[in-house]
């Protein structure tokens, strides 16, 4: 799941308290927590995490926490190992800053923008109109011929910067086209990886998905770059 473990047993540890709380005997409370127990385990959760929820949390809070001015830096939620990392830093050097992740609500994932819009550039090299117009994107390109691919991020029209890939001849993706297919933009194919409206995010999301799948046509120097943004 791309939720922050916190995000999961917090939600499960309220689910048990909402169990005893709506329960009126022992007994009725201790058989809604056994079949939540089993549904937790058919959606892959591990006995240890099931147990540790078991215990409620007592929410008294240190003094000297009470005390500081907590500041909040809202990034996109990557990776558990990543939180941990950025939170280390933070705390070696003694700085008052708690991560926070923006929810992806409901009606975000249900709205969407019921007017498609044409593109009518001239031998527009996507020549999709559901992905021409896209804007905001993470966004990769696949030689149809071979396989190897490109990963990067715009906050421009995809067809404008597809464009500039097959055109500029400093671009990695016209070179192995050149190199190895006759330079044949067609056998490029284009697919959107996620969209970010925030540029930083954005940036962020890049050098996720670069690390992760390693794309052959990025040139090193673009990828230790990014990689620096993840530490």
């Amino acid at each position: 799941s791309a939720l922050p473990k916190r995000s999961k047993t917090n939600f499960i540890r309220n689910e048990r308290r909402r169990i005893q709380q709506r329960c009126s005997t022992q007994i009725t409370s201790n058989k809604h927590d056994r079949d939540f127990d089993n549904i937790l385990r058919l959606n892959g959760y591990p006995e240890r995490t099931i147990h540790e929820t078991k215990h409620l949390q007592n929410h008294q809070r240190d003094p000297q926490t009470q005390t500081k001015e907590w500041h909040y830096l809202k990034i996109p939620f990557i990776s558990d190992r990543l939180n941990r990392k950025i939170t280390g830093i933070f705390k070696r050097e003694n700085i008052p800053v708690r991560i926070a992740h923006k929810s992806y609500t409901l009606r975000q994932a249900l709205s969407h923008n019921t007017t498609e819009r044409k593109c009518n550039r001239p031998n527009c090299p996507i020549a999709d109109t559901n992905l021409c117009l896209q804007r905001n994107t993470v966004y990769q390109l696949t030689c149809k011929a071979c396989g190897e691919y490109y990963i990067g991020s715009t906050t421009r029209f995809l067809h404008d910067r597809t464009k500039e890939h097959l055109t500029n001849d400093n671009s990695s993706v016209k070179k192995h086209l050149t190199t190895h297919h006759r330079n044949n933009s067609h056998n490029i194919e284009v697919k959107v990886i996620t969209r970010e409206n925030d540029p930083v995010n954005l940036r962020l999301y890049e050098a996720y998905y670069i690390r992760k799948h390693k794309p052959g046509l990025n040139f090193r120097e673009e990828c230790t770059e990014l990689n620096d943004l993840l530490f």
